[in-house]
């Protein structure tokens, strides 16, 4: 089932966010102490920031388990195999197959902060969405979408009380190049799921932003229960791997090096 994504005119809402922990540092707890000859002790030593447990992950290491702490089914529509991946084993799509997830309002629909991460392969001049989860077409509205459109990569977002935040045709973005993995961050970074509690979205490949879609002056979630209830994620031609999901949001040398498992200095993350 081919997902089109329209340009020059609205597109098709075809689908259907984390306890509200701010940006500040993870992992900042008091580690054990040194220990020293005379039986006095240094001052504790912080412990290594630990990613936590996703609320949804699928590793695709030839199966569709998830892995995470919510509820959440993802099958195959149409059919898949698998291939190796970044990391192991990844999922393959071929014509007309996507990733379908289910019980998105019941999860989604309840974090006022999100982090998607995934690592995608695409073979170039697509026209279709690898990530759709996203009500444009009733109000209130909701979600988010990302499509191809060749060299080019569109992002729909909408609140509540706006269908197009950016605008219509959805912003756009250079894509990243084809026939290569690269990792994907989905950063929404709201204060809650009510009225005026919304925030920004932020797209990140490999580690760096390449695209902001700020919230309008309403602000607005993303996020709510007005998204439709299945995400669809890959497509046909793609390659899908690590897809995982937070309801918090990170720093971004914290996404280089624990999501992505890069390495972050002076401001850049250098993939795997």
């Amino acid at each position: 089932m081919t997902r089109q994504v329209v340009l020059a005119v609205p597109l098709l809402a075809a689908c259907g966010s984390v306890s509200a922990q701010s940006d500040a540092h993870i992992g900042d707890s008091q580690g054990p102490t040194d220990a020293k000859i005379d039986g006095t002790t240094d001052a504790p030593i912080d412990a290594a920031p630990m990613l936590p447990t996703p609320k949804m992950r699928w590793t695709f290491e030839n199966n569709l388990n998830n892995t995470g702490t919510a509820t959440a089914t993802l099958t195959s529509l149409g059919g898949n195999s698998y291939v190796a991946g970044k990391v192991g084993q990844a999922i393959s799509f071929g014509n007309n197959q996507v990733a379908a997830v289910t019980s998105m309002r019941a999860t989604f629909g309840t974090y006022g902060k999100v982090t998607v991460a995934y690592w995608l392969k695409e073979p170039g001049n697509l026209q279709v969405a690898n990530w759709d989860c996203n009500n444009r077409t009733t109000s209130p509205y909701g979600g988010v979408q990302i499509g191809f459109n060749g060299p080019l990569a569109n992002v729909c977002v909408s609140t509540t009380s706006n269908a197009f935040l950016g605008g219509s045709p959805c912003p756009s973005f250079t894509a990243p190049s084809s026939n290569e993995w690269h990792h994907w961050i989905i950063r929404y970074n709201g204060t809650g799921i009510g009225t005026g509690q919304g925030g920004p979205t932020e797209i990140y490949i490999d580690g760096a932003l390449v695209k902001t879609i700020a919230n309008d002056t309403s602000n607005n979630p993303v996020w709510t229960a007005n998204i439709p209830d299945t995400l669809y994620a890959g497509g046909p031609g793609t390659q899908l791997d690590e897809f995982q999901v937070w309801d918090q949001v990170f720093t971004v040398a914290e996404q280089c090096s624990l999501i992505v498992g890069g390495t972050y200095a002076n401001g850049i993350c250098t993939p795997p």
